[in-house]
């Protein structure tokens, strides 16, 4: 064999072996510190410039495993990996972390874990000062780490979080991380550049994450644009995108990287289905923060659909003479049509007072009326039926309990001049009775029950009469219900204290 092939096959086997052993510390590479962000992660992150290889694989600082924890002086930074090289030319630019000395989370990400002997964290030496950009060398840093976590062959999850006292120190500093493996030969590495100025983001991006925030107009969407308003999202000179998530080819999205978007529909939905928009604000420091909201299609039908709407079920209590209490549907939607009906034998529905009682009711807004001394639970139902014929049924419970054995105050005896009213009689303007225990003046001829409607005024307005759902009551009057004592705030008939806004309890 000739001396230049002897040469050209050394060189060829040179570059092979060469070649695998970057291959193998290409994918043998599994981890790195996310927090603190380490050397190799503000490289990924844009923060420290003309890094090389390592940009695009901060996980892949990995080197032999030595007995000080160290690679040899001035390949501590790299690791000795290629990649990284430039790293060992140490610069006045590496972007630092503020920290502060005392508890610490130190956080790695592993791409890949492996069976672990320990994690250790060095530091450099107090009043070390690297002014001059010297290679770094083992006698710069402690001797002894001042965290270390053994994990005896077990292999950790993807992320790792460890809790680490850091030293007190003052300026610029770096700390050392070494994820020692268990099965093989190797060790990752990774230098921290950090500053103690008194301040403490710790690197996290918490710290400095933005906040994304999303204002919608409507979550209904249309063949009109419906906005989505990003303007409220905090951070730092931010970059906004938009982007549809689920069923994109349903709509349109206008200006996806401006802080406000439009979106709508290509074209009338055919069938109901959900839209989730995905909001990506991105900081000055490459630091995003997301947000998703959910905008829902409807098909036409449904959107014309009735809607019956039904007060909350309700309790009154027994009445001595007929009562009635509102029913308010009015705010049903899309009804062409709407019907009330008593589905309780013996309770009844009117339209007004002084009305006939009735079973059923075509009206949105009706009175359900209570027989003179009633209990029981009474069910009303209310159906809407809209333009097509489709339907929609509610219904809402008034549940009539037994009337108290009495009121706060005792009560009054009927007298000679105001005696026991008497269902029999007639009454004019100025007759006077006495009515369970309250005493009453008629305001003009009447043959009603004292407080069952407003032919009937207080003798002494220091008394306090039970609720009457037929009474209308003026701001100021008091009233007891249900045991406790209510003032009006203004004018009202109907509305059940402890239920409406016109009630205020004392």
């Amino acid at each position: 064999m000739t001396q230049f092939k002897k040469t050209f096959l050394a060189t060829l086997v040179a570059l092979s072996a060469s070649s695998a052993a970057l291959y193998s510390a290409a994918v043998s590479a599994h981890g790195y510190v996310s927090q603190p962000a380490s050397r190799a992660v503000n490289c990924q992150k844009g923060l420290n410039k003309n890094c090389g290889q390592v940009t695009y694989e901060p996980q892949s600082v990995e080197a032999p495993k030595t007995a000080s924890d160290f690679p040899p002086d001035g390949k501590i930074a790299s690791g000795g990996w290629y990649g990284a090289a430039t790293f060992d030319n140490e610069r006045s630019d590496w972007q630092r972390i503020n920290i502060k000395p005392g508890w610490q989370q130190i956080k790695w990400y592993l791409t890949a874990p492996h069976a672990t002997t320990n994690f250790k964290y060095y530091i450099t030496k107090p009043g070390w000062s690297n002014a001059n950009n010297a290679t770094l060398t083992r006698s710069m840093f402690e001797d002894t780490p001042f965290c270390q976590e053994d994990m005896a062959g077990v292999t950790p999850p993807n992320n790792v979080t460890h809790e680490c006292n850091v030293p007190e120190r003052t300026g610029n500093q770096l700390i050392y991380a070494v994820w020692r493996i268990n099965n093989t030969g190797n060790s990752f590495y990774q230098i921290i550049d950090v500053k103690f100025d008194g301040s403490n983001d710790n690197g996290s991006e918490e710290a400095a994450k933005p906040v994304a925030d999303i204002k919608i107009s409507s979550d209904r969407l249309s063949t009109g644009n419906l906005m989505l308003d990003a303007s409220a999202s905090s951070g730092e000179s931010l970059r906004y995108s938009w982007q549809v998530i689920t069923n994109s080819d349903k709509v349109i999205l206008t200006g996806n990287t401006g802080s406000k978007a439009s979106i709508r529909l290509k074209q009338e939905a055919t069938s109901n289905f959900d839209v989730q928009v995905k909001l990506t604000v991105t900081n000055a420091k490459e630091i995003s923060a997301s947000k998703t909201v959910t905008l829902k299609a409807v098909k036409a039908a449904d959107v014309n659909a009735p809607v019956a709407v039904v007060p909350a079920n309700f309790t009154v209590e027994e009445q001595d003479v007929s009562a009635g209490y509102t029913l308010d549907g009015s705010n049903s939607k899309n009804a062409k049509s709407v019907q009330w009906k008593s589905l309780t034998k013996g309770f009844w529905l009117q339209e007004a007072a002084g009305k006939p009682w009735t079973a059923t009711l075509s009206k949105p807004t009706v009175r359900a009326l209570i027989p003179a001394n009633t209990t029981g639970n009474a069910v009303y139902q209310l159906t809407v039926t809209g333009a097509d014929g489709t339907r929609d049924v509610k219904t809402v419970t008034v549940t009539v309990k037994a009337k108290s054995s009495g009121e706060d105050k005792p009560e009054i005896p009927a007298t000679g001049e105001y005696p026991a009213w008497q269902s029999a009689a007639t009454y004019v303007a100025g007759d006077k009775v006495t009515y369970q225990g309250v005493r009453y003046i008629a305001a003009y001829w009447t043959r009603s029950a004292p407080g069952s409607d407003g032919s009937w005024k207080l003798a002494d307005s220091s008394q306090v009469a039970a609720w009457s759902a037929s009474t209308p009551y003026n701001g100021g009057d008091h009233v007891t219900y249900q045991g406790k004592k209510y003032k009006a705030a203004y004018w009202t008939r109907g509305d059940i204290p402890g239920q409406h806004a016109v009630w205020i309890a004392e």
